[in-house]
């Protein structure tokens, strides 16, 4: 079982979310070329809006990368500081996708095409 799949046995970050990890759970299977593995990855509630709103994926490589998706749409970029320390954590998004009319499947790919590229620069 991946990280994703254990994510999703114990989903309880609101409904409207769980297709996000659903789509990274299917796409271990052929996941991207990005420095980490899947099972590097944490998914957890979203930085500066209620957790029901959004949901933030991250991973250390150096730095903490992240990706949020919430109802506005995707935003990656830098977290500071580690993300589970709700006080000292900001997002320095560099670049954002708008939802319109996209998909959260089509987001989650867009996210994962975002790490691959990122990481590869690292």
């Amino acid at each position: 079982m991946n990280v994703f799949e254990e994510c999703l046995s114990n989903w309880d970050l609101g409904d409207d979310w769980r297709p996000v990890a659903e789509r990274l759970a299917a796409r271990v299977a052929d996941w991207p070329v990005i420095s980490a593995e899947p099972d590097d990855f944490t998914v957890e509630a979203p930085l500066e809006i209620p957790w029901h709103e959004g949901l933030l994926v991250w991973v250390h490589l150096g730095a903490f990368l992240g990706c949020q998706i919430d109802r506005s749409g995707l935003r990656c970029g830098l977290l500071n500081d580690f993300p589970g320390d709700r006080l000292a954590t900001w997002f320095m998004s560099s670049e954002t996708y708008q939802h319109s009319g996209k998909s959260l499947e089509s987001l989650t790919d867009e996210m994962l095409i975002w790490f691959g590229r990122v990481t590869a620069r690292r």
